[in-house]
């Protein structure tokens, strides 16, 4: 189940993380804990992702990587998962 919730799990750069203001980091947050407690009430009984864990402690900067180092966390070189959400958070043109 890791696996999945890392299909689902959204991580930011450092430079992500400041981009985004105060409602928009309790929104992720928010997010990423229906995400895991979607996993747990279809049957997840393992650990929780260090990502929940620091969000569960309270944790106030949740970016996971600097800038150069996120390639491999977010699966592209190209786009990474915090600047789909940060572009998803834009006004349509």
């Amino acid at each position: 189940v890791q696996e999945v919730f890392e299909y689902v799990a959204v991580y930011f750069t450092r430079r992500e993380w400041e981009l985004l203001d105060d409602d928009d980091k309790v929104l992720y947050q928010d997010q990423m804990l229906k995400n895991f407690n979607t996993l747990v009430s279809l049957g997840y009984r393992g650990p929780a992702p260090d990502l929940i864990c620091s969000i569960q402690q309270g944790q106030v900067e949740l970016w996971v990587c600097d800038d150069e180092d996120c390639g491999e966390i977010s699966g592209s070189d190209d786009l990474l998962a915090g600047e789909l959400w940060l572009s998803s958070l834009l006004p349509s043109q």
